[in-house]
């Protein structure tokens, strides 16, 4: 009778084993990126997504044995594309030198390929006479092993983790007088401009740096960006370190900060890691972050995003779209601007939310980068690039600008005991680019690497520390510095290295030197690339110059 009872059970929880094992293997490989509530929310719509399915095929075959093999065929295709449609795969290395829309082609054979590879099988299932039980338990019983080896993976992976980590302790000590371990707030304000960049390409004299200076930053008017990209400047300046790409296909952003020196030896000193989550892309959410403010709750992050692009979705889906999915909601202005208020809110109020110290604040704010959220009428949303809507640019800056400085006067209010606060953008707007985006190719001019490799990098600090900074220092530096005066350590202080990549594949590195970026002249740069840029003019439909460069002219 026992015997019947799981037989009766283990045929339809074939269904859940095939819809559950990408999600555990995928964990695998990335378990230190994902939350239990991320998981939870993956697990439940999986399994309820397989009962559907379950329910849909029995209401067309009435047979629950054809019923089972169905849903696991359809499953198994579903999740299994990413085999067919990776940039390893069969298709793309025959396709890649040919001269057509790959991208189209490729979705269209695909999609006519999987439609008739699982009619087949339909077919198949719908006229057969013979019995299904033995195939579904050879199903079952190979996905159940496939898991419980996932499973141990896991094990295997957190075991070795928490070795290397018990082997890698390091204690602080303060120096320099200080006499206590300070908070650090690193705040990250995406696409900021450097002062001189808006002085030049956007005509704007900013007060943002005279305002920082009152209040006892250190400016550091030449220093310049590690990577053009945010997926690669944040972890890098989080692992103080440059990136290893080698294996670029199997970069994460999100696995990269897990493994960050920075968190994980502050971590061991005592620190609390607090992330503002930006509710969008891999800063949505840290898994090495002790405390996460501004997270929903099941709110989809990296995790989700990626194995959502490795299943059918990403061939009846633009990437645009699943990024659409995950990253907005319907009303993305709105949404965006609530959410850079509750990240403000939540960076004056993190002294007084989590009462433990020392801490370390995580807020990666997603402005002056589009989509503009101070603009009258959504103005400059529709096109945020477009050269016309510069002002509108300049507008999001005045105002994100205004709203920092108050953050920052509220929390140094909290403080007897003066924190560090470091105040960076990840990269600089490179909006001078103007045919790449008309959607154009274009060969980056000298004032697109500048104006992109650029970023402003302010920093306060308790005592002396600002004799140690130089104009020209790149993000990786930044808290080895810090961690050598303040707190004993013997860090390396690395070459200041720049690497410029295009939007289009933007892990293909090209180094510059920062001193090549600072001596590129702005003002003689732009005159002389206008005047060429004026003789292409002819293939446009429109002139923008006499709108926006005649102030150049």
């Amino acid at each position: 009778m026992l015997r019947k009872i799981i037989s009766f059970l283990f045929l339809p929880l074939g269904c859940i084993l095939v819809a559950i094992y990408p999600i555990i293997n995928f964990w695998s490989y990335n378990w230190e990126e994902v939350f239990s509530q991320e998981l939870l929310l993956i697990f439940s719509i999986a399994i309820a997504g397989s009962g559907v399915l379950f329910l849909l095929f029995f209401g067309i075959f009435r047979k629950k044995y054809k019923a089972i093999l169905a849903t696991q065929i359809f499953l198994i295709m579903f999740v299994a594309f990413d085999w067919f449609f990776s940039e390893n795969s069969l298709l793309e290395q025959i396709f890649q030198d040919v001269a057509i829309d790959y991208s189209f082609l490729r979705r269209t054979v695909l999609c006519t390929f999987w439609i008739s590879l699982f009619s087949i099988f339909i077919f198949f299932t719908n006229k057969t006479k013979i019995g299904l039980r033995v195939i579904i338990n050879i199903i079952n019983i190979f996905f159940l092993v496939l898991i419980i080896l996932s499973f141990i993976k896991i094990a295997n992976n957190f075991s070795y983790s928490q070795k290397q980590n018990n082997n890698k302790i390091f204690k602080f000590q303060c120096k320099n007088s200080i006499g206590y371990k300070p908070d650090i707030y690193y705040i990250i304000l995406d696409m900021h401009a450097r002062e001189d960049v808006y002085k030049w390409v956007y005509n704007y004299k900013s007060e943002f740096t005279k305002e920082l200076k009152k209040r006892k930053f250190h400016l550091l008017g030449s220093s310049c960006c590690n990577y053009a990209h945010t997926s690669l400047s944040i972890p890098s300046s989080l692992s103080m370190d440059y990136l290893d790409l080698k294996n670029n296909d199997k970069y994460s952003p999100s696995k990269q900060i897990c493994k960050s020196q920075l968190l994980k030896l502050l971590k061991k000193n005592g620190y609390k890691i607090i992330n503002i989550s930006s509710n969008s892309g891999f800063t949505t959410s840290l898994k090495i972050a002790d405390y996460e403010l501004n997270r929903p709750f099941l709110a989809p992050g990296e995790f989700s995003h990626q194995l959502f692009q490795k299943t059918f979705f990403l061939l009846v889906l633009n990437e645009k779209l699943i990024n659409f999915i995950f990253n907005s909601s319907l009303n993305f202005v709105n949404e965006k601007r609530r959410c850079i208020a509750v990240q403000l809110k939540y960076l004056k109020q993190t002294k007084s939310i989590i009462k433990q110290s020392p801490l370390f604040v995580f807020c990666h704010l997603l402005c002056p980068h589009p989509i503009y959220i101070f603009s009258k009428k959504n103005e400059g949303n529709k096109y945020p690039f477009d050269l016309e809507k510069r002002k509108v640019f300049v507008n999001e800056t005045k105002n994100i600008d205004k709203k920092i400085i108050s953050t920052i006067d509220t929390i140094l209010k909290k403080y007897d005991n003066k924190p560090i606060i470091i105040l960076q953008s990840d990269h600089g707007p490179g909006m001078s680019n103007y045919p790449y985006f008309f959607g154009k190719t274009s060969t980056q001019t000298k004032t697109t690497i500048k104006e992109k490799m650029s970023i402003l990098n302010a920093i306060y600090l308790p005592t002396e520390g600002e004799k140690l900074f130089y104009k020209s220092i790149t993000p990786v530096n930044t808290f080895r510095l810090i961690l050598n005066f303040y707190f004993g350590t013997k860090l390396k202080i690395l070459k200041d290295r720049c690497y410029w990549s295009t939007e289009s594949d933007y892990k293909n590195l090209y180094e510059l030197s920062s001193d090549f970026i600072n001596s590129i002249n702005l003002e003689k740069t732009i005159k002389n690339e206008l005047k060429e840029m004026k003789k292409q003019n002819k293939k446009y439909k429109f002139d923008f110059f006499n709108q926006k460069f005649n102030i150049y002219l």
